[in-house]
């Protein structure tokens, strides 16, 4: 039979990265292992998981997997760096009282719209909506309507047509009385902008010309927004009862202020790598677009790749951040809490960055221990990274840290 009609195989990242180096407590440690052996691209397709883009967020299966195996029902689960939500949506499924919290007010409003307990009613509200929004808008286009005034930005990133039904589908969505209606479709809209842009990616920001049809758009955003829909009643028919309503808010995680001291059973996250993302760059566009200010992001996001321009000021930031959030961390875990990190080793010029050892020195620091980890081997697909690691593994590390008073 020809290889084109092979049906594709999914690997797990145990099958791509080979067999967890495993240490600490056994049992503990095999449970990390679990949570790392998960198919890369699964688990979207669950509940609100797939709506909107956001690189690098943890696995669904992995924080599933976590949070299911490390707290029970009732327990207060936190996400210091939450992104859109998928940590904090596995917690509701589960039972527990979700905690997200993020310095970047895209993301939290993105978690917020995930984590939403959505009725029939309301669904059915933001659909006609969305697709009576749709019309206007590409009827306007159509029929030579300039978008009004003041036109949001970043005009130079789109193919004129697409710039003009994106920009009257912000103005309707805008005029709609009902809030809910308009935050979902003002989310919805930003889930599409990268895409019918001429960015090459959310993690690519060179220019790729684009031609795309008449009213594509606004289809687009139309079909968005049932698929948002359809999630919205998976993720209702999955939640138990009682249900905790999840709690999240913009705040730094150097610092938790709005976290009580103690309140946390489990906290489950994975920080930003060093010297990878800018998720603040990445973001640009969807936050001027949504009307918010990314500059307290900008001026603190922890290892951002533009902070590591002098690699030895990034090290210095990197090592200065990372003991600041994990002695939040401790502080808001409970005495027999425990916290599950995610990290990646980064690269810069000065050599790797092993996240394992950094966590170990944030840890010990902020009275904390390391209690178990499973660390797999991950590619290098960059020069850079190849010049840092010259022929060492490079790693994917999930490390539980707590007091040793389970």
């Amino acid at each position: 039979m020809p290889s084109r009609h092979l049906p594709k195989r999914r690997l797990s990242l145990t099958n791509v990265g080979g067999a967890p180096v495993l240490s600490g407590e056994a049992s503990l440690a095999a449970t990390l292992a679990r949570a790392l052996d998960v198919e890369p691209g699964a688990g979207l397709e669950r509940w609100t998981h797939g709506f909107h883009t956001y690189a690098a967020r943890m696995h669904p299966d992995t924080a599933g997997r976590l949070v299911r195996a490390l707290s029970r029902a009732g327990a207060a689960v936190l996400d210091p760096f939450c992104g859109s939500g998928t940590v904090v949506v596995e917690a509701l499924v589960h039972g527990a009282r979700a905690v997200g919290r993020d310095l970047n007010p895209v993301a939290i409003r993105l978690a917020r719209m995930r984590a939403a307990v959505v009725p029939e009613a309301r669904r059915r509200a933001v659909r006609e909506r969305a697709w009576r929004i749709a019309g206007i808008a590409a009827g306007r286009v159509r029929q030579g309507h300039l978008p009004p005034a003041p036109l949001p930005p970043g005009a130079d990133q789109f193919d004129a047509r697409t710039f003009a039904e994106l920009a009257w589908l912000r103005a309707a969505i805008a005029a709609d009385r009902d809030p809910f209606v308009r935050e979902a479709l003002a989310l919805v809209l930003s889930s599409i902008l990268v895409k019918v842009s001429c960015r090459a990616s959310d993690t690519d920001s060179r220019y790729q010309p684009k031609c795309r049809p008449p009213g594509a758009a606004t289809a687009i955003f139309g079909h968005k927004v049932d698929e948002l829909c359809r999630r919205w009643k998976a993720l209702r028919e999955a939640l138990p009862s009682p249900l905790y309503p999840a709690d999240l808010g913009i705040d730094d995680a150097r610092r938790l202020r709005t976290v009580p001291d103690a309140s946390i059973d489990l906290v489950v996250t994975s920080p930003p790598y060093a010297n990878v993302y800018d998720y603040a760059e990445q973001h640009a566009l969807r936050a001027a677009w949504l009307g918010e200010d990314a500059g307290a992001l900008r001026a603190n996001e922890v290892g951002a790749r533009r902070g590591f321009r002098d690699a030895r000021r990034g090290l210095e930031r990197w090592e200065h951040d990372g003991a600041a959030w994990v002695a939040a961390v401790a502080r808001v875990l409970r005495p027999s809490g425990l916290a599950c990190v995610l990290g990646g080793d980064g690269a810069t010029p000065l050599g790797p960055v092993r996240f394992d050892e950094c966590l170990g020195r944030w840890a010990v620091a902020a009275g904390l221990r390391v209690e178990a980890s499973a660390a797999q081997r991950r590619p290098i697909f960059d020069e850079e990274t190849r010049r840092a690691f010259r022929g060492r593994d490079r790693r994917e590390h999930l490390i539980a840290v707590g007091r040793g008073e389970m």
